[in-house]
């Protein structure tokens, strides 16, 4: 099992008037945090003050955290002054990840969107706040505004009064103590993604089958009841029949609770197995990477959160350029490709045999309807023609189940997939809400605009599929 990380973001303030009693309640803190949620990481600034505070606490308690500068370290220099920058930037080179905020039109707005990066990516907020409002944009209280507006679990260390305020923590549960890494991320990665794998693997043949045997379930309850009616069955034999439709249709709906949870185990097992398939991937070039991937799709941050401190928490040195492009290109790229050609080939292949099969018994109706007519129009009877009325029935049945087989399981992938929008969405809402710079507007509307355009591409290739003849 994979270390769950809760992420420890901090804000506060730059000038403290009692360093020390400051740096204890941050002990205190982390002290508090580290028993209740078990395995932690922490993300923060390192401005002089209360978040230098807090790093060179982290580095001395060898918390894995990654910074977010509100410069480029050049120009972040020289906000300390020689000597305090001589014992600052030792943190920097322990950090897993350095990441700089760019292209802000003043130094407010980049304290600012600083602020927000790490609000984003912390599942709890921990600040040195003295209740005040910020003076300007981009200080400690503007954060802890923000953070209010997500709805953040949020610790707040009051410097000046000592005291301290929890606010939404009941909202995170306590995380179950996992070991660590040992020493070998990928492995325990690599290990993950194996149980993973059999799980789904396991899962989805199940899955499908329920799907056939409820459709069967469906079709054979139907030709019951079409049976007494059609052949006008009377007595034992026709009591019989009901009672086997009931049965019938009872053991469909039985089938059809189990299947929504079965499908629904599935599904998440899956998509966790492949998000672990994607980052084992980029293995190779992991301290290259300065994004994650945007998945369109709510409720698999934390595995990709974890999944990502793994990556950067491996501080084995990379192979050449050349080694690790030929290992992507081989071991994910082409692999996909043949996945992805056969898959598409068996699918295809089931898809004509469902339809030629639904083709058929549509056929074969029209032409046992046909002739039900014309011997009824003669005035024929007898049991072949009472037959005749039922399969001319009990055929277009089949052929719509044959026909639900196509295309039960896409609709309800696309309903799923509509609640899911709509999470994104109103996310992206709140944020917008709450954002203050044109840095942190254009980094929300880039998210929300690729989980669109990813939504956009699924529903062309859905709609393409659905307006085709049946």
């Amino acid at each position: 099992m994979l270390p769950d990380w809760t992420v420890i973001g901090f804000t506060g303030h730059r000038n403290l008037g009692d360093q020390e009693a400051a740096a204890q309640s941050i002990s205190a803190a982390l002290d508090a945090l580290t028993a209740r949620f078990g395995s932690i990481s922490a993300i923060s600034s390192l401005a002089k003050g209360s978040d230098t505070a807090f790093v060179r606490e982290l580095a001395r308690r060898k918390i894995p955290f990654r910074l977010v500068l509100p410069f480029p370290k050049e120009r972040f220099m020289a906000d300390f002054e020689p000597k305090d920058w001589q014992d600052v930037e030792p943190l920097l080179t322990q950090a897993i990840q350095v990441e700089e905020v760019t292209g802000t039109e003043s130094d407010e707005e980049a304290y600012m969107d600083a602020g927000i990066r790490i609000v984003d990516l912390a599942d709890v907020i921990v600040a040195v706040w003295d209740g005040q409002p910020a003076d300007g944009l981009g200080g400690t209280g503007d954060v802890v505004s923000y953070a209010r507006a997500l709805h953040k679990p949020l610790q707040c260390l009051n410097p000046v009064t000592g005291e301290e305020t929890e606010e939404r923590y009941e909202q995170l549960p306590k995380n179950a103590r996992v070991a660590g890494w040992n020493g070998a991320p990928r492995l325990a990665v690599e290990k993950r993604f194996q149980q993973l794998d059999t799980s789904a693997s396991h899962d989805a043949p199940a899955a499908r089958g329920l799907i056939h045997h409820i459709v069967l379930l469906h079709l054979a309850a139907s030709a019951a009841g079409l049976i007494v009616l059609s052949l006008d069955i009377q007595g034992a034999a026709g009591y019989i029949l009901g009672a086997l439709e009931v049965v019938l249709l009872g053991t469909a709906l039985l089938l059809t609770i189990r299947h929504h949870r079965k499908h629904e185990q599935w599904i998440r097992t899956r998509i966790e197995a492949e998000i672990c398939r994607s980052f084992l991937a980029t293995w190779p070039v992991r301290t290259k990477i300065t994004r994650l991937p945007k998945l369109a799709i709510q409720g698999f941050e934390r595995i990709m959160r974890n999944l990502q401190l793994a990556q950067q928490m491996d501080r084995s040195p990379l192979s050449s350029l050349e080694c690790a492009c030929h290992e992507y290109l081989h071991g994910r790229v082409e692999d996909q490709i043949v996945y992805f050609t056969r898959q598409g080939q068996e699918a295809q292949s089931s898809l004509r045999r469902l339809r030629r099969l639904a083709i058929a018994s549509t056929t074969t109706a029209a032409l046992l309807a046909l002739v039900h007519f014309v011997v009824e129009f003669f005035g024929l009877e007898g049991t072949a023609v009472r037959l005749t009325g039922l399969l001319s029935i009990t055929l277009p049945l089949v052929s719509a189940a044959l026909l639900s087989l196509i295309l039960t399981q896409e609709y309800s992938r696309r309903a799923s997939r509509n609640r899911e929008m709509v999470l994104m969405l109103g996310e992206a809402a709140e944020r917008l809400n709450a954002v203050r710079t044109w840095n942190g507007l254009a980094h929300i509307a880039i998210e929300t605009e690729e989980g669109l355009l990813n939504e956009a591409v699924e529903w062309h290739s859905f709609s393409q599929f659905v307006s085709q003849p049946h």
